[in-house]
């Protein structure tokens, strides 16, 4: 949020200093973020049985907490060592060993979620990624800012805030909402490594490598649509920039 005051086409003027109406919008879009996490994490789903995506990260999550670990003992000693009998479920497969099983999916959003059950039990795990929604919207309105007018660029917040699609996936352990944080925040930073303004663009670089990075971590679909994202934001910043430089050039004439 404090970058999307200062890079990209926020309004700031030429000199760089940015009004307080840019900081009273950004301001806004923090209460909207807020909002949309206190009002998802009120009506938040309780997804534990393991009949689809979400109850599987869930459960992933809780054992991660409690155990500390991926592998899943089953404890066939306890039936008898019984071939019949199949301990594999929806998400969870058994290992070659014979003695656990291992959880489906990329493990960084369980890993997330292990966390807040470690702050606050199961109401901490299954209102984690509700906080993690309000900080994709966030990243979103950064990312915003870059392409349009702050007022619009909160404008658009508001209105992803309110859709369908956002609310369900927020109010459940869906890993879209992380991959959806780390994308538009690491396409922001990338944005802002190509701009004129930007004076350490090897470390915006590094920390967009590293975010977008991380969304390969959440959901493996991250490898075919972040090349193609990247190539096109790589070419519209250019573009931008090369608009920058000649306003400049323009101003000092």
């Amino acid at each position: 949020i404090k970058n999307s005051t200062i890079t990209g086409n926020s309004g700031a003027p030429a000199s760089g200093r940015v009004s307080l109406t840019t900081h009273a919008i950004s301001g806004a879009a923090a209460i909207v973020a807020v909002i949309d996490f206190l009002v998802n994490a009120k009506e938040s789903t309780q997804h534990l049985l393991a009949d689809g995506d979400p109850a599987i990260y869930g459960l992933t999550g809780k054992w991660i907490a409690s155990h500390g670990t991926l592998n899943i003992a089953i404890h066939p000693e306890w039936f008898g060592h019984d071939q019949t009998i199949n301990y594999m479920t929806n998400g969870f497969f058994l290992r070659p060993d014979g003695n656990h099983l291992y959880p489906q999916f990329f493990h960084l959003l369980p890993a997330l979620l292990a966390v807040g059950d470690w702050f606050d039990g199961t109401r901490g795990l299954l209102h984690l990624n509700m906080a993690i929604g309000g900080f994709a919207v966030l990243a979103v309105y950064a990312f915003a800012t870059r392409l349009m007018r702050p007022i619009w660029a909160l404008a658009a917040t508001v209105t992803l805030s309110m859709t369908l699609p956002q609310v369900f996936f927020s109010r459940d352990t869906f890993s879209e909402i992380p991959s959806q944080r780390l994308v538009f925040a690491g396409l922001a930073l990338l944005y802002d490594t190509f701009g004129t303004r930007c004076k350490r663009p090897g470390s915006y670089g590094f920390l967009a490598a590293l975010t977008l990075g991380g969304s390969t971590m959440v959901r493996i679909e991250a490898f075919a649509y972040i090349p193609p994202t990247l190539a096109a934001i790589v070419v519209l910043a250019l573009v931008v920039a090369k608009d920058d430089e000649r306003r400049a050039a323009r101003v000092r004439v």
